[in-house]
């Protein structure tokens, strides 16, 4: 697998979601990382206050572009 998160990082702050993930340290040099999957990583995905924010920022950009009469719109109306 392929890691591909680029962002700036202080050294001495600590992202919450780096840590959740096993992110590297940002003052050792890390060519090689262990492949983890942890329950942890799961409930910050389902329960995480950052999913929720990109959830909702992606259900406000499908109402502002969707057609009221699409059919998937309806497909989704008549399964609630």
């Amino acid at each position: 697998p392929r890691r591909g998160i680029y962002t700036t990082q202080l050294r001495n702050t600590r992202d919450p979601l780096f840590d959740v993930f096993d992110g590297a340290d940002a003052y050792l040099s890390t060519p090689l990382r262990n492949v983890t999957t942890t329950p942890t990583q799961s409930l910050f995905l389902i329960n995480g206050e950052w999913t929720l924010a990109r959830a909702q920022e992606l259900a406000a950009r499908v109402d502002r572009t969707a057609d009221p009469t699409d059919a998937a719109r309806a497909a989704v109306a008549a399964a609630a």
